[in-house]
């Protein structure tokens, strides 16, 4: 009969593995590495979770600009994340 106490640890285990959690810095940097200089001044990361990147723009024109471009900015970020999980979507907010 398992323990319930090792049963918790074993799932934990499991739960942390599968959650893939990007360091909000590591993530931040790449971001920004990312932008052109002028997008820069009107882009701010929000989150990243479950593959999915939230930017913040400050304005309703900068959010069309990014969307349009969104595939080939996806693109370029999933190329500079190595062996990071994979970006799946971006979604942008006004904020």
């Amino acid at each position: 009969m398992e323990l319930i106490k090792d049963t918790i640890q074993q799932l934990i285990g499991e739960w942390k593995t599968q959650k893939k959690l990007l360091p909000k810095d590591d993530i931040a940097q790449i971001v920004h590495k990312t932008l052109s200089l002028k997008e820069r001044e009107h882009v701010r990361l929000i989150y990243c979770r479950n593959g999915v990147l939230g930017l913040a723009v400050d304005s309703s024109a900068w959010l069309y600009q990014l969307t349009l471009h969104k595939t080939k900015l996806l693109d370029k970020l999933n190329k500079k994340m190595k062996d990071m999980p994979r970006i799946k979507d971006v979604r942008f907010h006004i904020g």
